[in-house]
């Protein structure tokens, strides 16, 4: 942060700091306990790990985005302070107990987490085609 770099004291701009830090470590949070959510299903692993690679290649596009209000939130690591990002997250750790429960299948939650990342997915993630990889490259062309 330019904050440790300038030796800023202002209060406000360091509580600022604080908070998104703590925001995005709490995000950084949600991700990895999905993952351990989905195991053992290697398969349902894979399709979790969807929604960090839709934040991180999203991000690396650097306003190359359908999402409207992309610039407010890229800023953020992962857009940790993007709430639509956000409520998508827990949306689908929601979905991986369905899949866990037994009440919805794997299938139905790629089918479904397609859907709610396609606003941040800018390389092809969860294809079908082409498996669990993705064949673009999130670098600006």
């Amino acid at each position: 942060s330019s904050l440790l770099l300038a030796g800023q004291r202002d209060l406000f701009s360091w509580s600022d700091y604080s908070k998104n830090l703590i925001n995005e470590i709490c995000f950084v949070d949600e991700l990895v306990e999905g993952c351990y959510a989905a195991l053992p299903s290697f398969s349902l692993w894979c399709d979790w790990t969807m929604l960090y690679f839709a934040a991180v290649t999203s991000m690396e596009q650097a306003g190359q985005t359908a999402c409207d209000d992309f610039r407010a939130h890229r800023s953020r690591f992962l857009q940790a302070s993007d709430p639509r990002l956000r409520q998508v997250v827990r949306d689908a750790r929601n979905g991986v107990s369905k899949v866990r429960e037994k009440s919805w299948s794997e299938d139905r939650f790629r089918d479904w987490l397609r859907a709610q990342i396609e606003p941040w997915n800018q390389v092809g993630l969860l294809n079908d085609s082409v498996g669990r990889l993705y064949t673009r490259t999130a670098a600006p062309e």
